[in-house]
C-alpha cells in the first residue's frame, strides 16, 4: 500500500513539475515581439568584420558603416551588402529584427520547449528564448549569438558553423 501510495505521488510530481516547466517555457513572450515597425529606431555600435573594428550606424533601415576614425566606408541596405554577409540577403528577417533581437509576430508556425528555451519557429527559423530575451538564432548553418547587459543587447555574434563572422558591439 506504501509502495503503491508513493508511486503515485512520484508519478504526481513528475507530471506536475512538467506541466509547470512547460508553462513557464511559453510564458513572457510579448516582450520579444514587435507590433509594427519601429519608428525613428537608431541603433550605434561597433562591429568587427574578421578583426577589422568598423563603426556603425543603422538609420531608417540603412546600415551606415565608418572607420574608427569617422570616415565614411558605405552605406547599406538588406539589399546591398558586402560579399562576407551575403547570407543575410537571404534571411527572412529584417536587419531590425537582427540588431533589436525582436521580431515581427507574423507567420510563426510553431512554439516548443528544447532544453529550458522557448523555441518559435518562424520562416524555416529557430529562435530560441529564455527569460523573455532571444538568446540565439539558428538557420541553415548561421547562428546569431545575443549577450545581454541590464536587459539590452550589448553583443551580437554571427557564425557559420563555428567560425565568427561578425561581432557587433552596441552602445
Amino acid at each position: 500500500m506504501v509502495r503503491i501510495l508513493l508511486t503515485l505521488i512520484i508519478c504526481f510530481s513528475i507530471n506536475y513539475s512538467c506541466s509547470v516547466k512547460k508553462q513557464t517555457c511559453e510564458t513572457n513572450l510579448d516582450k520579444i515581439f514587435l507590433n509594427e515597425k519601429p519608428k525613428n529606431l537608431k541603433i550605434k555600435g561597433t562591429a568587427y568584420i574578421k578583426s577589422t573594428p568598423v563603426l556603425f550606424l543603422f538609420k531608417q533601415s540603412k546600415l551606415k558603416i565608418f572607420t574608427p576614425f569617422g570616415k565614411k566606408i558605405g552605406e547599406f541596405d538588406k539589399n546591398l551588402i558586402t560579399k562576407e554577409l551575403s547570407f543575410i540577403k537571404e534571411l527572412p528577417i529584417t536587419l531590425e529584427e537582427i540588431l533589436t533581437a525582436k521580431i515581427y509576430k507574423n507567420n510563426i508556425s510553431k512554439i516548443s520547449c528544447e532544453n529550458g528555451y522557448t523555441v518559435l519557429r518562424k520562416n524555416n527559423i529557430n529562435f530560441y528564448i529564455k527569460n523573455s530575451k532571444i538568446k540565439y538564432i539558428k538557420w541553415k548553418n548561421y547562428k546569431i549569438e545575443y549577450s545581454y547587459n541590464f536587459s539590452k543587447v550589448s553583443i551580437i555574434k554571427l557564425y557559420n558553423k563555428d567560425k565568427v563572422l561578425l561581432k557587433i558591439y552596441l552602445k
